[in-house]
């Protein structure tokens, strides 16, 4: 019953933040990005309903039809479903999407060396050749404040670029415990499931979208990138390093939580360590993903930055609360048991930091810009 109460609670929540937003931001710009939004929580909707449909016949199989028959599949394919993403985009975006994808400028205007500069490093173009206009978001006309038009150019690149990143970290976030329930389903393990749980977690994914992802520092990478393609969503080379990081993290919660089976631990320990692992982990991958700097770097970075730390102060106070509210009928693990989760979430959790380091290595080993190794790296093998 308690389950139910605080699961209708968060919901009531949810449903009143997507009313507030819907109501407030409905006139905004609405261009290439949100139909590819639109398109994704299409995607979304449809596996929603169809792990809803896998897991409601595998219950039945398992223990026949009883009065919490759909407790289960909505457990598991509420996870999917997408909550948030058209929301963040009409409370960020206004305008801006349109200077994003700028690669051209048409102007009469007299430009001065130190902005011609600034706008080649951006890789636009600047010409008088009004011929190369398009219909596209691609060339704009501007015969004034050019450098004004730059700073719009840069703010909407980095305000999409904290968009995609809140996107990919709530793949990162909800993807672990939606592979890890099916999985351990899959092979036999008994796990405990808890549809208030999967709802705090889904309401802490819009949390820190909002505190925190959606207002991280202007990341000056920006201004050396080539401009975003039209075409373009998620990089497909940035999904694959998005599932290696979900893999590990999965790897790594079930092969703990099955050891501990395996040595009859008992299921309230095992649920307490099973939600404190995904937390942490959840805290290491955005330390990881704050910037492209090293994590030594971006540790440095987000214990200054005020957003982090309310953000980190929610997540931690959740692994402790649980010890001494049973709602996942958990129960107090020690500080041993704490600080081995803890290590475990860290161990999981820095997979990226490979793939940061293998960039840098193979920018610096020709020669290029070190400080931009990621984005510059792969926008140009896109464009090839």
């Amino acid at each position: 019953m308690v389950d139910l109460i605080i699961s209708g609670i968060i919901i009531l929540i949810i449903t009143i933040y997507k009313i507030i937003v819907n109501k407030k931001y409905k006139d905004n710009y609405k261009n290439e990005l949100y139909k590819k939004i639109k398109k994704q929580n299409t995607i979304l909707y449809i596996v929603t309903i169809i792990i809803f449909i896998i897991a409601l016949i595998t219950t039945i199989i398992d223990q026949g039809i009883t009065k919490n028959i759909i407790y289960i599949p909505i457990t598991i394919s509420v996870l999917t479903l997408p909550l948030n993403s058209i929301e963040l985009y009409k409370i960020y975006f206004k305008d801006e999407e349109k200077y994003t994808y700028i690669k051209k400028i048409i102007t009469k205007e007299k430009i001065t060396k130190e902005l011609e500069k600034k706008y080649k490093l951006a890789n636009i173009i600047i010409t008088d050749d009004k011929k190369q206009i398009t219909n596209d978001n691609t060339t704009i006309e501007c015969n004034k404040k050019l450098d004004k038009l730059y700073e719009k150019i840069m703010n909407a690149r980095s305000l999409h670029n904290r968009y995609i990143n809140t996107i990919e970290y709530n793949y990162r976030t909800l993807g672990p415990l939606l592979i890890t329930y099916i999985l351990l389903a899959i092979i036999r393990f008994p796990i405990e499931y808890y549809l208030s749980l999967s709802l705090s977690l889904k309401l802490y994914t819009i949390i820190s979208s909002n505190i925190l992802y959606m207002k991280l520092p202007y990341d000056k990478d920006v201004e050396t990138r080539l401009p975003k393609p039209l075409n373009m969503f998620i990089e497909k080379q940035e999904i694959l390093f998005i599932l290696i990081e979900i893999l590990a993290l999965v790897f790594g919660i079930c092969i703990v939580y099955m050891y501990l089976l395996l040595i009859n631990g008992a299921m309230r320990i095992l649920n307490t360590i099973f939600i404190t692992i995904f937390i942490y982990c959840n805290i290491f991958t955005t330390l990881v993903h704050f910037s492209e700097s090293p994590l030594y770097k971006n540790i440095i970075k987000a214990i200054i930055n005020i957003r982090f730390i309310i953000y980190l102060l929610i997540s931690i106070l959740f692994t402790i609360m649980i010890n001494y509210v049973y709602i996942f009928n958990t129960i107090k693990m020690g500080l041993k048991n704490y600080s081995s989760s803890i290590i475990v979430a860290f161990i999981c959790s820095i997979s990226y930091e490979l793939i940061k380091l293998a960039r840098y290595t193979t920018v610096k080993g020709v020669k290029k810009n070190v400080k931009n190794n990621k984005r510059n790296k792969r926008s140009k093998s896109n464009n090839s």
